[in-house]
């Protein structure tokens, strides 16, 4: 009986040191012919005996083959309209990267390991008021109601008189909290904007202009 109790004891640990885990941050990889979402995600890797499980944000859980060269193809269904997102890359150099074809045509984002985060990432939302304040009233919306999000270094901010589950536009905050670039929106002729946030956190006032048509907004919390 002890015999057997080491034998099984040691095929565990012969399975556990098989299994690899790892902490992976997306970067954007820089493509000038195209605007691209600029947002930092954590997702969680483990190579456990030729499978691949990716754990993401939002605690979702997929597993694909690991080839025999250590290539991997996973591909799922992202969140707030993001279509189909593809995992690809090498699991054994953990060289990977993310993809959107349909909602992010020509980004791609690296995902570089990284420590395991000290502290649960802090996560605020609260509803706004999103007001014209320049523009041709002809060519510019008046405005709607919407609500902003900021989970760690992201800001995301919703317009109710588009789809609620998707981000109408989103950006990732400096150090200070803050935000001045162009960032991509989420429709048609109102494509790209130039967003303004200012440092600190929680509530605060943003401001958009799109670069199109430069009709103003300011967007004001509750």
């Amino acid at each position: 009986m002890w015999r057997w109790a080491m034998v099984l004891a040691a095929v565990a640990v012969s399975a556990a040191a098989r299994a690899e885990t790892w902490q992976a941050q997306t970067t954007l990889v820089p493509n000038a012919t195209v605007k691209c979402v600029d947002i930092s995600l954590a997702f969680q890797f483990t190579n456990d005996n030729g499978t691949l499980t990716m754990r993401t944000p939002g605690n979702a859980t997929y597993s694909a083959p690991i080839n025999p060269d250590g290539t991997v193809s996973l591909q799922y269904t992202g969140r707030g309209g993001l279509g189909t997102i593809v995992l690809s890359g090498n699991a054994r150099t953990r060289d990977l990267q993310l993809t959107a074809p349909r909602s992010l045509p020509g980004c791609r984002y690296a995902l570089r390991e990284a420590a395991p985060a000290a502290a649960p990432e802090v996560r605020t939302q609260w509803k706004t008021t999103i007001q014209q304040v320049a523009g041709n009233v002809q060519s510019c919306g008046s405005g709607n109601r919407g609500h902003v999000i900021e989970a760690g270094p992201n800001i995301y901010l919703f317009d109710a008189g588009y789809r609620t589950t998707e981000p109408y536009m989103a950006a990732r905050l400096k150090p200070d909290g803050s935000f001045d670039g162009d960032v991509r929106t989420a429709f048609g002729t109102y494509s790209v904007a130039r967003l303004k946030v200012p440092a600190g956190t929680g509530p605060r006032v943003l401001e958009y202009v799109f670069l199109t048509t430069v009709c103003r907004y300011r967007v004001l919390p509750d």
